[in-house]
């Protein structure tokens, strides 16, 4: 593995030519009762080390063995190097790479209005004021389009949805016209639509509805297990519980959201898995995030695995929600754009949105580059340059800021140059920036897919053609998505260029076709991924930045021996905390 790697940053060197606060109050109580030599005594020692290496103080155990040793410092270094293989340590790290990486994704959408599905109490048929629970899909266009009546050509306004009846969809469907008419008047009307039946009735939630004198098809429920939760049972109206994957009209999928348009056959699929509900986008998110924290573990931990791992690993961290999504719900939930899925070959036993818990790792396959193509870091950094951006800052210790003058007047001429590498005031940052972000160019923005060079090769001559039309809107759904389009220039000459390669110099197409693995190995190469972890280690356990030269300089040696010792983060944390530089804090 380490070979192939010393094969990977050699090939980087040529492309590259051309392109805290627990431990930090214990050592300040230690230091009001500084021996005269300055260095913490071994006690105090060991209950620094415990803090910053563990979150917690020795144990009464750990402490005695302390006491009872002929060497208490060495004693206090052979506990250390018990802890730096420990869960806690690993976590401990896990938790510091959080600030890092900032993978938590609470904040995220993945369900949007066209899928998901919401409980309604809805009155029972029988005169009495008992209701019952079913869901339907409130905000669904197909949904109001086959339970509305239309109106003078439209829709009428509706401000809530309508539900369907409170019966089984099969009573519904058996019951002849005499019942319906002794149930409903001899004025009734009904129908059927795709082999569901309906009855024309007003909205029972009429005090929301301005329409209260309209009349509504409504179909009855029907009973489900859905995927999310399989061992329950929910009702749900009968026209969403459509269970179809392939529209009426023999083509279109009933999985894919920008396919099936306002498609009346189409519902929410086997199992409720063309829907879902809140959970479910809850859980997802969970799991993208853990996939995160489980590779930051693999990399710290040791065990054969080396930090450098992180951003170079082909592999990642897959749950039975995360395969399940991938398998039917990417094309689903379009509130980001997660399809085509980035992990193929999916153990089918996986394939199951119940095994929360079963995580396995997972080959993804050369393009990959560890967490920063993982879905974790993508969805949190949704463009490809706060993706870039977030690298450079916070693993190779390079932020990228702008100068001090600031931007040119929004009217000045120059402000107009579509091209940021050239813009007055944005060149600064963005010839380093445009070409960083071309790493991430085959995935997808807002979005975790994998836009694969077979798939989308850097030019298409029908997303040429379309956009040289003069109508961009006639230009596929592909085209509209992946191609540049719209001209920003008089003769531009990027219409129908994948939009990665927009306005990228030709020395850095390596960097698309390469993504962000080759930006990690250049880094390896100039040292400054090295650079930048030892400093970052060194400023979270001894609390500060280096301040004098032989501190820089030790530093730098660090650096160096990281790099010899196949970025082994354990052995770096161990140099850092048995130094004097950690024992004698100022």
């Amino acid at each position: 593995m380490k070979s192939k790697r010393l094969i990977e940053l050699v090939s980087a060197i040529a492309v590259f030519a051309i392109s805290m606060p627990m431990a930090r109050e214990a050592r300040a109580q230690a230091n009001a009762c500084m021996p005269d030599d300055g260095v913490l005594e071994a006690h105090r020692y060991l209950r620094a080390m415990s803090l910053d290496l563990r979150g917690e103080l020795p144990s009464d155990d750990e402490l005695a063995a302390l006491d009872a040793a002929a060497d208490p410092l060495t004693r206090a270094r052979e506990l250390e190097r018990e802890w730096l293989m420990s869960d806690a340590f690993a976590e401990r790290v896990v938790r510091r790479h959080h600030d890092l990486l900032w993978n938590n994704l609470g904040n995220q959408g993945l369900v949007g209005n066209q899928q998901g599905i919401a409980p309604t109490r809805v009155p029972l048929e029988d005169g009495t004021t008992a209701t019952k629970l079913i869901y339907t899909r409130p905000a669904n266009n197909r949904s109001l389009l086959y339970r509305g009546i239309m109106v003078g050509g439209a829709l009428p306004v509706i401000t809530k949805q309508i539900p369907c009846l409170a019966i089984p969809q099969a009573t519904l469907n058996a019951m002849t016209d005499a019942q319906i008419k002794a149930k409903w008047g001899t004025t009734v009307t009904y129908g059927e639509r795709n082999g569901i039946r309906y009855i024309d009735l007003r909205n029972p939630l009429s005090a929301t509805d301005t329409n209260v004198d309209t009349l509504y098809h409504r179909e009855g429920y029907v009973d489900v297990h859905p995927f999310w939760a399989p061992a329950t049972t929910i009702s749900i109206c009968a026209f969403d519980g459509q269970e179809r994957e392939v529209s009426v009209d023999g083509v279109t999928r009933c999985d894919d959201t920008f396919l099936i348009g306002n498609d009346l056959s189409c519902g929410c699929g086997p199992s409720l898995r063309h829907c879902g509900v809140g959970e479910v986008t809850t859980t997802l998110l969970k799991s993208f995030a853990k996939a995160v924290d489980l590779q930051v573990r693999d990399a710290v931990q040791g065990g054969g695995n080396y930090y450098d791992g992180l951003f170079l690993s082909s592999k990642t961290y897959v749950n039975g929600p995360m395969a399940f999504f991938y398998t039917y719900l990417n094309t689903v939930y379009r509130q980001l754009d997660l399809a085509p899925a980035p992990v193929p070959n999916l153990p089918s036993d996986l394939i199951d949105f119940t095994k929360v818990d079963d995580w396995r790792a997972i080959e993804v396959g050369p393009h990959a580059a560890g967490v920063l193509t993982s879905p974790g870091f993508l969805l949190r950094f949704q463009t490809n340059r706060a993706r870039a951006n977030r690298f450079f800052d916070k693993f190779l210790c390079l932020p990228l800021q702008a100068p001090a003058q600031g931007l040119p007047a929004p009217d000045d001429p120059c402000s107009a140059e579509p091209d940021l590498q050239k813009r007055c005031g944005c060149g600064y940052c963005h010839i380093v920036l445009e070409p960083a972000a071309a790493h991430w160019g085959r995935w997808s923005e807002s979005g975790a897919a994998y836009l694969s060079a077979a798939e989308y090769p850097k030019d298409r001559t029908d997303c040429t053609a379309c956009a040289a039309s003069g109508n961009p809107a006639s230009c596929s759904l592909e085209c509209r998505q992946r191609y540049h389009i719209t001209p920003q220039m008089a003769g531009d000459p990027y219409l129908g260029v994948f939009r990665p390669y927009v306005f990228l110099k030709e020395q850095h197409f390596a960097n698309v076709e390469n993504g962000p693995r080759l930006l990690v190995l250049s880094s390896m190469v100039d040292g400054s991924l090295q650079d930048c972890t030892v400093r970052q280690a060194f400023e979270w356990l001894v609390g500060r930045a280096p301040e004098s030269n032989d501190e820089e300089a030790w530093v730098a040696q660090l650096g160096d021996d990281f790099a010899a010792a196949n970025y082994d983060y354990g052995e770096l944390i161990r140099a850092i905390v048995e130094s004097d530089n950690y024992r004698r804090v100022p």
